[in-house]
């Protein structure tokens, strides 16, 4: 017989695709930029998307990033439930290929971990992953 557990954590799955489909649907309509970047900052311990579904801020260093008008050499990027990715999968000093979009939109009712740090980041701009478009590289 399957625990309480796990049928609870298949539910959460199915609802949280069910959100990221939608949401899909959704930001396609805002732009996107293809961003290659190492990340240097992994932020927190994730607690795990659940009842609540949280987005979490990487600071990525910019290997290339298809923005012309972004000057910067580091970039925020908020990550929803980063734990759907496994354990492990984001990791300082490595580098990721992921399409970002900066506006909200297909993420509206999802909170931002640690929201003070966001605020205080001295980082000129932050930017949503569009789902489905993170690859590890290394």
């Amino acid at each position: 017989m399957i625990s309480q557990k796990i049928m609870r954590n298949i539910f959460l799955t199915i609802i949280c695709l069910f959100i990221f489909q939608h949401c899909n649907s959704q930001s396609k309509a805002s732009e996107t930029y293809h961003l290659l970047g190492k990340i240097v900052h992994d932020g927190v311990k994730h607690v795990p998307c659940g009842f609540e579904a949280f987005a979490y801020l990487y600071v990525f260093e910019i290997i290339s990033y298809s923005d012309n008008k972004y000057a910067a050499r580091k970039i925020a990027v908020l990550i929803p439930c980063p734990e759907l990715y496994g354990e492990n999968f984001f990791e300082n000093g490595k580098s990721y290929k992921l399409n970002v979009t900066k506006t909200k939109g297909s993420f509206v009712g999802l909170d931002i971990f640690d929201q003070k740090k966001v605020k205080k980041s001295l980082l000129r701009e932050k930017v949503w992953l569009v789902e489905n478009t993170l690859v590890k590289i290394d």
